[in-house]
Protein backbone atom coordinates (compact mmCIF):
# COMPACT_ATOMS: atom_id res chain seq x y z
CA UNK A 1 0.00 0.00 0.00
CA UNK A 2 2.77 2.15 1.24
CA UNK A 3 4.84 1.36 -2.54
CA UNK A 4 1.64 2.72 -4.28
CA UNK A 5 1.51 6.02 -2.47
CA UNK A 6 4.81 6.75 -2.92
CA UNK A 7 4.72 5.67 -6.96
CA UNK A 8 1.35 7.91 -7.09
CA UNK A 9 3.20 11.17 -5.38
CA UNK A 10 6.30 10.43 -7.63
CA UNK A 11 4.07 10.82 -10.48
CA UNK A 12 2.24 13.10 -9.57
CA UNK A 13 5.04 15.12 -9.23
CA UNK A 14 6.79 14.21 -12.22
CA UNK A 15 3.47 15.15 -14.71
CA UNK A 16 3.36 18.79 -12.75
CA UNK A 17 7.19 18.74 -13.81
CA UNK A 18 6.64 17.52 -17.04
CA UNK A 19 3.91 20.08 -17.39
CA UNK A 20 5.81 22.91 -16.53
CA UNK A 21 8.75 21.52 -18.69
CA UNK A 22 6.56 21.40 -21.79
CA UNK A 23 5.02 25.37 -21.13
CA UNK A 24 8.38 26.41 -20.70
CA UNK A 25 9.16 24.59 -24.02
CA UNK A 26 6.55 26.45 -25.79
CA UNK A 27 7.05 30.02 -24.38
CA UNK A 28 11.06 29.47 -25.45
CA UNK A 29 9.86 28.37 -29.10
CA UNK A 30 7.74 31.34 -29.20
CA UNK A 31 10.48 33.44 -27.85
CA UNK A 32 12.89 31.80 -30.15
CA UNK A 33 9.67 32.98 -32.86
CA UNK A 34 9.51 28.92 -34.19
CA UNK A 35 6.00 27.45 -34.88
CA UNK A 36 5.06 25.22 -32.02
CA UNK A 37 4.16 22.48 -34.30
CA UNK A 38 8.12 21.82 -35.55
CA UNK A 39 7.15 23.84 -38.76
CA UNK A 40 8.04 19.86 -40.66
CA UNK A 41 5.25 18.43 -42.13
CA UNK A 42 6.61 14.98 -42.00
CA UNK A 43 7.18 15.58 -38.47
CA UNK A 44 6.29 13.24 -35.54
CA UNK A 45 4.02 14.86 -33.23
CA UNK A 46 5.10 12.73 -30.15
CA UNK A 47 8.84 12.90 -30.71
CA UNK A 48 8.37 16.84 -31.31
CA UNK A 49 6.61 16.83 -28.16
CA UNK A 50 9.28 15.52 -26.27
CA UNK A 51 11.87 17.69 -27.78
CA UNK A 52 9.80 20.80 -26.52
CA UNK A 53 9.60 19.53 -23.46
CA UNK A 54 13.31 18.58 -22.95
CA UNK A 55 15.49 20.21 -25.25
CA UNK A 56 13.70 23.26 -25.04
CA UNK A 57 11.92 23.43 -21.96
CA UNK A 58 14.73 22.12 -20.11
CA UNK A 59 17.84 22.30 -21.90
CA UNK A 60 17.02 26.12 -23.44
CA UNK A 61 15.57 27.32 -20.40
CA UNK A 62 18.57 27.13 -18.40
CA UNK A 63 19.84 30.38 -17.06
CA UNK A 64 23.49 31.14 -17.51
CA UNK A 65 23.47 31.97 -21.66
CA UNK A 66 20.99 34.21 -23.42
CA UNK A 67 18.43 32.74 -26.27
CA UNK A 68 21.06 34.62 -28.75
CA UNK A 69 24.04 32.83 -26.98
CA UNK A 70 22.66 29.67 -27.06
CA UNK A 71 21.31 30.11 -30.67
CA UNK A 72 25.04 30.81 -32.11
CA UNK A 73 26.35 28.04 -29.84
CA UNK A 74 23.89 25.24 -31.42
CA UNK A 75 24.08 26.95 -34.89
CA UNK A 76 27.64 26.30 -34.43
CA UNK A 77 27.64 22.47 -33.82
CA UNK A 78 24.83 21.60 -36.01
CA UNK A 79 26.70 23.25 -39.56
CA UNK A 80 29.85 21.51 -37.97
CA UNK A 81 28.23 18.74 -37.91
CA UNK A 82 26.41 19.49 -41.39
CA UNK A 83 23.04 18.21 -39.85
CA UNK A 84 20.68 20.11 -42.76
CA UNK A 85 17.18 18.97 -40.81
CA UNK A 86 18.50 20.31 -37.80
CA UNK A 87 20.48 23.67 -38.88
CA UNK A 88 17.16 24.96 -41.41
CA UNK A 89 15.17 26.36 -38.51
CA UNK A 90 17.65 27.61 -36.18
CA UNK A 91 19.00 29.18 -39.43
CA UNK A 92 15.51 30.14 -40.13
CA UNK A 93 14.66 31.73 -37.32
CA UNK A 94 17.80 33.36 -35.72
CA UNK A 95 16.85 37.13 -37.03
CA UNK A 96 14.34 36.56 -34.50
CA UNK A 97 17.17 36.75 -32.04
CA UNK A 98 19.15 39.89 -33.62
CA UNK A 99 21.05 37.81 -35.72
CA UNK A 100 22.27 39.50 -38.82
CA UNK A 101 22.27 38.20 -42.41
CA UNK A 102 25.93 39.41 -42.19
CA UNK A 103 26.60 37.42 -38.63
CA UNK A 104 25.02 34.57 -40.28
CA UNK A 105 27.68 34.75 -42.57
CA UNK A 106 30.04 35.06 -40.38
CA UNK A 107 29.40 32.27 -38.01
CA UNK A 108 29.17 29.91 -41.70
CA UNK A 109 32.45 30.93 -42.77
CA UNK A 110 34.10 30.78 -39.09
CA UNK A 111 32.79 27.06 -38.96
CA UNK A 112 33.39 25.97 -42.28
CA UNK A 113 37.33 26.74 -41.67
CA UNK A 114 37.22 24.61 -38.95
CA UNK A 115 35.03 22.05 -39.51
CA UNK A 116 35.21 21.30 -43.03
CA UNK A 117 34.97 23.99 -46.13
CA UNK A 118 32.22 21.62 -47.56
CA UNK A 119 30.29 22.00 -44.73
CA UNK A 120 30.72 25.63 -44.65
CA UNK A 121 29.11 25.09 -48.05
CA UNK A 122 26.47 22.98 -47.59
CA UNK A 123 25.06 25.78 -44.69
CA UNK A 124 25.93 28.66 -46.83
CA UNK A 125 23.44 26.56 -49.43
CA UNK A 126 20.78 26.47 -47.00
CA UNK A 127 21.59 29.90 -45.69
CA UNK A 128 21.16 30.89 -49.23
CA UNK A 129 17.78 28.88 -49.45
CA UNK A 130 16.53 30.58 -46.60
CA UNK A 131 17.36 34.05 -47.85
CA UNK A 132 15.63 33.60 -50.92
CA UNK A 133 12.08 32.66 -48.90
CA UNK A 134 9.51 35.33 -48.81
CA UNK A 135 9.25 36.89 -45.78
CA UNK A 136 12.50 35.58 -44.52
CA UNK A 137 12.90 38.32 -41.90
CA UNK A 138 16.76 39.15 -42.11
CA UNK A 139 17.76 42.54 -42.63
CA UNK A 140 19.68 43.23 -46.02
CA UNK A 141 22.93 45.28 -45.70
CA UNK A 142 22.44 48.40 -47.08
CA UNK A 143 23.51 48.74 -50.86
CA UNK A 144 25.15 51.80 -52.25
CA UNK A 145 22.73 53.66 -54.33
CA UNK A 146 24.36 54.07 -57.84
CA UNK A 147 25.78 57.77 -58.45
CA UNK A 148 24.36 59.92 -60.80
CA UNK A 149 26.27 62.26 -62.49
CA UNK A 150 25.29 65.83 -60.93
CA UNK A 151 23.62 66.62 -64.25
CA UNK A 152 21.56 64.05 -64.38
CA UNK A 153 20.53 63.85 -60.73
CA UNK A 154 18.14 66.37 -58.60
CA UNK A 155 20.74 66.60 -56.09
CA UNK A 156 21.71 70.06 -54.97
CA UNK A 157 25.45 71.29 -54.58
CA UNK A 158 26.58 73.40 -52.16
CA UNK A 159 27.90 76.81 -52.83
CA UNK A 160 31.21 75.65 -51.08
CA UNK A 161 31.33 72.46 -52.69
CA UNK A 162 30.98 73.70 -56.27
CA UNK A 163 33.62 76.51 -55.36
CA UNK A 164 36.07 73.41 -54.17
CA UNK A 165 35.45 71.67 -57.71
CA UNK A 166 35.83 75.10 -59.83
CA UNK A 167 39.49 75.72 -57.85
CA UNK A 168 40.37 72.02 -59.25
CA UNK A 169 39.08 72.58 -62.53
CA UNK A 170 41.22 75.80 -63.00
CA UNK A 171 44.30 74.53 -61.80
CA UNK A 172 44.25 71.38 -64.34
Amino acid sequence: MKATVATTRTKSKTNAKTKDAKSEGKRILKELGWPIDSGFADMDQEFWDFTTEHLFGQIWARPGLSLRERAIVTLSVLLAVDADRGSINHIRYAHNLGITEKEMREIIIQVGYYAGWPKGAHAMARFYKVLHEPGNGFVKPETKAKTLPVSKSKATVSPVKKAVVKKKLEKK
